[in-house]
């Protein structure tokens, strides 16, 4: 499945079910919901990969996702993320097709766009054939998510849930972010190696560089989680299925691990 959409429609309330299970709308005490909102946090970083060039974008709800092959003209990051489109897709074995599924989806990200910071904003969706959980945004507004996340969510929730987080990277512009600060980290690591060589205090410079990039890409999950939540639950999801789908994410890592699958 490879839509695009944006949020200029209205979208129907009623919630489609992944067809891998139930739906399933707790609710809890707000004390709960914030200590799982912090653990949704915490794991968030371990269990999504995000590629360096992420970032940007909209969206349009629709029963009847409309295959496109144009991205938003005059967008340089859109024009990076179409470059990278074909390599995304020969990485995990191309686009996965079922209409049903396709349509479901595409409900879920026209009901969080209507609530989202950005509402004009527009999201191609691809639905990736592999059996690897994962799921990313790059630059122009393109999101992927794999048949094996599809069938380790349990509802629409819980794949609303990832969704969001996705859509938090995009609201937030994190992609150009990381990339400015790369190229000033290249840049001063360019620097510290002319003048200081390969001293203790070049090598202390380098270290300081790498350790700034990760606490920058921990800081942009920990924002993205916080769009994510924020957005389920104003788009009329259940917010606690981002704890749940992370405990599922848990537990299937850890098998994969017992088991030797790689």
């Amino acid at each position: 499945m490879d839509a695009r959409f944006s949020g200029s429609c209205a979208e129907t309330r009623k919630e489609a079910v992944l067809p891998t299970g139930t739906d399933r709308v707790r609710r809890k005490p707000l004390a709960r919901f914030l200590a799982l909102a912090g653990f949704a946090m915490a794991l968030a970083s371990c269990q999504m990969f995000t590629p360096p060039d992420v970032q940007e974008s909209g969206f349009q709800p629709s029963s009847k996702p409309i295959t496109v092959d144009n991205v938003a003209a005059n967008s340089k990051l859109a024009e990076m993320a179409k470059a990278q489109h074909p390599r995304i897709l020969a990485t995990y074995g191309g686009e996965y097709s079922d209409p049903k599924l396709e349509r479901m989806v595409a409900k879920v990200v026209g009901r969080l766009t209507v609530v989202s910071a950005n509402p004009t904003q527009t999201y191609r969706i691809t639905i990736l054939n592999s059996p690897n959980v994962n799921a990313f945004a790059l630059p122009g507004g393109y999101l992927y998510i794999t048949r094996g996340l599809l069938a380790l969510a349990n509802d629409s929730a819980e794949l609303a849930a990832v969704i969001a987080h996705e859509m938090g990277h995009v609201t937030a512009n994190h992609g150009l972010q990381r990339q400015q600060l790369e190229a000033e980290e290249g840049f001063a690591t360019k620097v510290v190696s002319d003048v200081l060589g390969d001293s203790p205090t070049a090598k202390a410079a380098l270290i300081r560089g790498k350790l700034r990039l990760a606490q920058f890409s921990r800081n942009q999950e920990l924002e993205a989680d916080g769009i994510g939540i924020k957005s389920i639950g104003e788009a009329g999801f259940d917010p606690f299925a981002a704890g749940r789908f992370l405990q599922s994410m848990s537990a299937y890592t850890d098998f994969r691990s017992i088991s030797g699958a790689t």
